[in-house]
């Protein structure tokens, strides 16, 4: 393996790496604010939530996170595979939760 080579692989791979520190930075600073964001409607800060529509927020982004939690079983992943290898196919996503998912 010739030294140029090596230093392609080097750059290669520190690109990627670069790569994946700032995608990891961007989902770490995302959660930080909504973190603080629920801080702030909680505590009564912010005058123009009532404690009524401060609590529906929270519950309401506890549910959202839940179910894009269920949603993300791979139940998209097998869909999108049955989808494409024969489009008569149907698929129950309830069979799958229960045999996949939950244990």
């Amino acid at each position: 393996m010739s030294l140029n080579a090596f230093r392609q692989i080097i750059h290669f791979y520190a690109q990627r790496l670069k790569r994946l520190g700032i995608a990891t930075l961007l989902i770490l600073l995302t959660s930080f604010i909504s973190g603080i964001s629920l801080v702030l409607i909680l505590s009564g800060r912010l005058e123009f939530f009532t404690p009524r529509l401060a609590n529906f927020i929270v519950i309401f982004v506890q549910w959202q996170a839940f179910s894009l939690t269920a949603a993300k079983l791979g139940i998209d992943q097998v869909v999108f595979a049955t989808i494409t290898g024969a489009p008569n196919l149907r698929f129950n996503a309830a069979s799958h939760v229960l045999k996949r998912g939950l244990p």
